[in-house]
């Protein structure tokens, strides 16, 4: 609900990628890469998209299954921004009303190891997701979703909240710069 509210600020963004197969012993794959920035100056240069793919392709190349076991897992920057995801699904405000969230009443609990910090800064100079206010007219704020480890908020529109008897968070549209 906007009560009234209209308003509008311009954004822009620009992108490059580059998709590269390559091939070794008859297997084929497949090696991605792309950058995106708020002004095309910002943005990786051509050459170094491409050749960030094509390692990325060479990497893959002649890759072998290992047998199951237990070893750690280091996540690569843009698959762990994946998981994140994840877990903004599970504090989003449809999932929590209807209970299809693991998270539901989960506030104030460890939901990652001490050492994450999940925070939000949607008012960042040149950020991809910097906005002044959601797609209902709230204005967004600077907030913490997970502070070591500890889950600290959901991500709500104003159905949502309505819905489950709380504020909005300013999440009409999705979250910013996390």
């Amino acid at each position: 609900d906007t009560q009234g509210f209209a308003g509008v600020y311009r954004a822009t963004r620009h992108g490059i990628s580059c998709t590269v197969v390559g091939s070794r012993d008859g297997a084929m794959q497949r090696g991605y890469w792309y950058s995106t920035a708020r002004r095309a100056s910002d943005l990786e240069a051509a050459a170094a998209v491409g050749r960030q793919a094509a390692a990325r392709t060479v990497a893959r190349l002649g890759a072998r299954k290992i047998k199951t076991c237990k070893a750690p897992v280091v996540f690569e920057n843009r698959l762990a921004t994946g998981l994140i995801g994840n877990l903004v699904a599970a504090v989003s405000g449809s999932n929590l009303y209807r209970e299809a969230s693991f998270l539901r009443d989960a506030l104030g609990t460890r939901v990652f190891p001490e050492f994450i910090t999940i925070d939000e800064r949607p008012h960042l100079p040149r950020g991809l997701g910097s906005a002044p206010f959601d797609g209902e007219g709230m204005a967004t704020r600077d907030r913490l979703l997970v502070e070591h480890g500890i889950l600290k908020g959901y991500v709500l529109d104003g159905y949502a909240a309505r819905r489950l008897k709380v504020a909005p968070t300013g999440h009409a549209g999705g979250v910013h710069n996390l």
